[in-house]
């Protein structure tokens, strides 16, 4: 069986290195070693990964949906170049934070409107009009935060 083809993202030489010994070290093959998302892009028009492993955090917890919610993770974790996500549909602590550190943020909002485009298209086989749809939760988000 051939070993899985692993992509590695990361901007800290030292810790790209790390990860590379480390994964061919347990039989895997590091098949990109790219410093950054860009990088990243340009380089699968050409390879094809079976894993890409990146400097990113995700949130999925409820954790920012109430004022006075503690941060899901500690800020001593967030460092300039990577990528937060938290799946709240509005601008939270944890992104606020992150965005402090020089960290790109990106909120749940896309994904909340995308299944809802994708749902509606589905139960009634029409394509629904997504910048309406964009518009208005934007419109009833913003009211509501």
């Amino acid at each position: 069986m051939d070993s899985a083809r692993i992509m590695v993202v990361e901007d800290e030489y030292i810790v790209a290195a790390d990860l590379r010994e480390r994964l061919e070290n347990m039989g895997y093959s590091v098949c990109g070693f790219l410093h950054s998302g860009e990088d990243t892009l340009a380089q699968l028009a050409t390879e094809t990964p079976d894993l890409i492993l990146m400097d990113i955090i995700i949130n999925a917890t409820p954790l920012g949906l109430k004022d006075g919610d503690p941060l899901p993770i500690s800020i001593d974790h967030l460092h300039p170049g990577q990528t937060v996500v938290d799946l709240i549909y509005w601008a939270t602590p944890l992104l606020n934070e992150a965005a402090s550190k020089g960290c790109a943020t990106l909120n749940g909002l896309g994904m909340l409107l995308w299944q809802g485009v994708l749902a509606s298209e589905l139960w009634t086989g029409k394509k629904p009009p997504v910048d309406t749809m964009k518009n208005e939760l934007a419109r009833v988000l913003d009211g509501g935060r």
